[in-house]
């Protein structure tokens, strides 16, 4: 390869989560709201919502005053960390801009149910795509329903090892 033909990679870090559970990632109780500085989802009882949800009522009942944070994935965004990678190889022609809808209209469904679920990347590859996720559990639905969708995909999950929580789903068009 010439330099010219060379493409600068982006690296992902692995987040590590030091014997934490999900629930304790979400952030500490703050007394009111904590509003995310860049995509401006609320955090009011240790629950993650969309803004404009009518959260706000009930927080100015309970008052407390408003914090501004940055939420756990802005911050895995920003960071390039992901939980969860999903590696799709293989895919015939006639699917690929199908895949590429299908993976994106997933993921605005999923942010849309939880504002913390989120596509982080999708990356072209030689003979294929990878995509990375803010959590694992949305890779593994995501390759389910892949699966589901397409027919004759073979899927294989794996984890890694503690303290990661990434989980890594290949997707094998057959």
């Amino acid at each position: 390869m010439s330099s010219k033909q060379k493409k600068k990679s982006v690296i992902l870090k692995v987040p590590q989560r030091h014997k934490e559970t999900k629930h304790e990632q979400a952030g500490h109780a703050h007394k009111g709201l904590a509003v995310c500085r860049q995509c401006h989802n609320t955090l009011f009882r240790k629950e993650w919502h969309h803004p404009g949800s009518k959260i706000f009522e009930q927080a100015r009942i309970a008052q407390g005053g408003v914090h501004f944070i940055i939420c756990p994935a802005c911050l895995m965004v920003r960071n390039h960390l992901y939980e969860g990678e999903i590696i799709i190889k293989n895919i015939p022609a006639k699917y690929e801009t199908e895949m590429v809808r299908f993976v994106i209209g997933y993921g605005a469904r999923a942010q849309k149910r939880d504002p913390q679920d989120r596509v982080i990347d999708i990356a072209k590859t030689k003979d294929g795509y990878r995509i990375t996720t803010t959590e694992n559990q949305l890779a593994v639905r995501m390759a389910k329903k892949i699966k589901s969708v397409f027919g004759k995909v073979q899927i294989s999950i794996s984890y890694a090892k503690e303290p990661y929580q990434i989980g890594r789903v290949v997707v094998f068009f057959a």
